[in-house]
């Protein structure tokens, strides 16, 4: 069936510079600058000023994270998309200064970073001096900073530094199946944790070398410990500008996360569609069905999701006929899709459907990029 009604969003819940001298007539010595290495107080000191803890609402409950300033004339702000995904209320601060309002320009979700801008640019802020990733090697030496999960008050909680060793200088990783992949990050040991997601990972001389995004804990009886993934700051570069000025990429404004990963007996009972028990049945219903997809928390007021009456409770199991279960498999068919393709969308009503839909009915939709 078509699907048809207007969606209601249920929004819920990671340099080296050298310079020589020359002559025209007579020959010259050449002369090399060698950068001064920091100490990591050094670091913290240069980086403390750029680095800006946000604050959001994901329906009712409070979300928080990292961003670091890139551009202190128009307050522009870079972070991880999945920190303001499906947010409301943002708000930013740096250091002690009273919390602003803060809203997104532009999302590139299948890299995860977004640009988000003070709404009202506070005096006095302070870029980070952008690096390279390209120079970053094993054991040179970074800090991390952000406003993890802590006991403080998130309205006043203060930076937090943590430092550590590149691991590996290049790394392609696929971590999660309710995250895209990550083609180019450095890993490193500087202890990151929720929260830290969104911030600067800086090398000894204070400049921005990545951001922040994931830590790798391992998964059933594998335990792994100390390593940490920050996007490299040189594959974000190029995305800057587009996202500044509000071009977002591969962005349809959903909120997505593989149905495996997905309680149907919690979801049942928080949003009031029915008993946990009626969950459970529900879950095992469609497991036995063979039904499978990514489950729609809520779609961004005006966006190209919502305009396609996409909306939270609904299950997407394909786009463009290709079946989709994980956020690369959705990224893999968005980012090969050029700005303003049609896509075809099929799924099912789950906690979605109105009187005329009973529970896993089918729909399929048209969305435009």
């Amino acid at each position: 069936m078509q699907k048809r009604r207007t969606a209601v969003g249920m929004a819920t819940a990671m340099l080296i510079l050298a310079g020589c001298g020359g002559g025209d007539s007579e020959e010259t010595a050449a002369t090399t600058t060698v950068p001064q290495k920091l100490s990591p107080k050094e670091v913290f000191d240069i980086g403390a000023p750029s680095t800006v803890a946000l604050r959001a609402k994901q329906g009712e409950n409070d979300v928080g994270g990292t961003g670091v300033i890139f551009d202190a004339a128009k307050g522009l702000i870079l972070t991880n998309a999945h920190v303001v995904s499906g947010t409301a209320a943002l708000k930013a601060r740096v250091g002690d200064q009273a919390e602003v309002p803060a809203r997104i320009l532009g999302t590139a979700p299948c890299e995860d970073v977004a640009v988000l801008q003070f709404a009202t640019v506070p005096p006095g802020l302070k870029a980070v001096t952008m690096g390279s990733s390209a120079a970053v090697a094993n054991q040179d030496e970074v800090v991390a900073l952000g406003f993890p999960a802590s006991f403080a008050d998130p309205a006043s909680q203060k930076l937090v530094s943590t430092t550590g060793t590149v691991q590996s200088p290049d790394v392609a990783a696929e971590p999660d199946p309710s995250l895209p992949r990550y083609p180019h990050t450095i890993q490193h040991s500087a202890t990151i944790n929720p929260g830290n997601s969104g911030g600067p990972l800086l090398n000894d001389r204070g400049e921005l070398i990545g951001i922040n995004t994931l830590s790798n804990t391992g998964g059933g009886r594998q335990s792994v410990q100390g390593q940490f993934y920050a996007i490299s700051v040189d594959h974000i570069k190029p995305m800057l500008a587009d996202l500044a000025a509000g071009k977002s990429q591969a962005d349809p404004g959903w909120d997505l996360a593989p149905f495996a990963d997905v309680p149907l007996s919690e979801v049942f009972e928080a949003t009031g569609y029915g008993t946990a028990e009626q969950g459970r049945q529900a879950d095992q219903l469609l497991a036995s069905s063979g039904i499978d997809g990514l489950f729609v928390f809520g779609a961004n007021p005006g966006s190209p999701a919502e305009k396609a009456n996409i909306e939270g409770g609904d299950l997407i199991e394909s786009i463009n006929d290709v079946p989709v279960t994980t956020m690369k498999e959705v990224c893999d068919v968005l980012q090969s899709a050029t700005p303003g393709q049609t896509l075809g969308i099929e799924g099912r009503y789950l906690l979605s459907g109105g009187p005329e839909q009973e529970f896993g009915d089918q729909w399929t939709t048209k969305l435009t990029l």
